[in-house]
């Protein structure tokens, strides 16, 4: 987010950020991560396997996405049942670096939810009535405008 970060008018890139292959894990801090832990876990420096899901709701402030869930279940799967909080913040922090090398990978380059990535194609596609492979639900996680609305009857 550049240019004063986040303000009233909403993201840089609405359709990286709608894109249902983009994470947000790595948008979190240590203090975020710290902060839902000990909101689930209080001063205790272990929690159940089980008790991950409800921190990462913290830190989410609701459900999480279909790929942060992914992410997260296979960064913490493990034979233990128990997670002390140094395993916990080192795995978040190597998946933070993770991500966001990949994010700088993706940088110019177009997104997975992208049908096309030039507008003589676009127009191509319209003029001969084309088809996209994917609903625009099945590659967002958001509708950007009323317009992307499906209703199912």
């Amino acid at each position: 987010m550049a240019f004063f970060g986040l303000t009233a008018l909403g993201y840089q890139n609405p359709f990286a950020v709608a894109s249902k292959d983009m994470p947000f894990i790595h948008i979190f801090t240590d203090a975020d991560y710290e902060n839902a832990w000990r909101q689930i876990a209080g001063e205790s420096k272990i929690v159940r396997r089980d008790q991950l899901h409800a921190i990462f709701r913290k830190l989410f402030r609701g459900d999480l996405y279909e790929i942060d869930e992914t992410l997260l279940h296979n960064a913490f799967i493990s034979e233990s049942e128990e997670v002390d909080f140094r395993s916990y913040m080192s795995t978040l922090g190597s998946l933070r670096e993770y991500l966001e090398i990949e994010q700088k990978k993706l940088e110019g380059k177009p997104r997975e939810s992208c049908d096309v990535t030039s507008s003589l194609v676009l127009k191509e596609r319209l003029k001969r009535n084309i088809r996209y492979e994917r609903a625009p639900h099945e590659k967002q996680k958001m509708v950007l405008s009323s317009s992307q609305e499906v209703i199912k009857t």
